[in-house]
């Protein structure tokens, strides 16, 4: 049972992991971000899937059907990350409750 809630630690690691690699490589260009990050949250969705699924299932053989209470907790740090990660780092988008507006021309604070 240890080893399926070492599951659930290294699913939040490798969430963390993805999440860090997609701020690094996606554009941060507003116009650009706005038409790619559905594209972007569907590659994360769909890793995010993968994961999941198999950590599920490394967690069930590993502890049995007692295993699946934690595997329930698997999809908890993806969306967390990924939902307020996105209002961290690009709080431009999210201007209709206080982040900085896209046509700012002075850096924000």
């Amino acid at each position: 049972m240890i080893l399926a809630w070492v599951v659930v630690a290294g699913e939040a690691a490798t969430a963390f992991v993805t999440l860090d690699l997609f701020f690094r490589y996606m554009s941060v260009d507003p116009a650009l971000l706005r038409e790619r990050l559905l594209r972007h949250a569907l590659v994360y969705a769909t890793i995010a899937a993968l994961c999941v699924g198999g950590g599920s299932i490394a967690q069930w053989w590993s502890a049995g059907y007692g295993g699946l209470v934690p595997a329930a907790l698997n999809w908890i740090p993806w969306w967390l990350l990924w939902r307020f990660g996105l209002r961290k780092q690009f709080t431009y988008l999210f201007k209709s409750d206080g982040g900085r507006p896209l046509d700012s021309k002075r850096p924000g604070p």
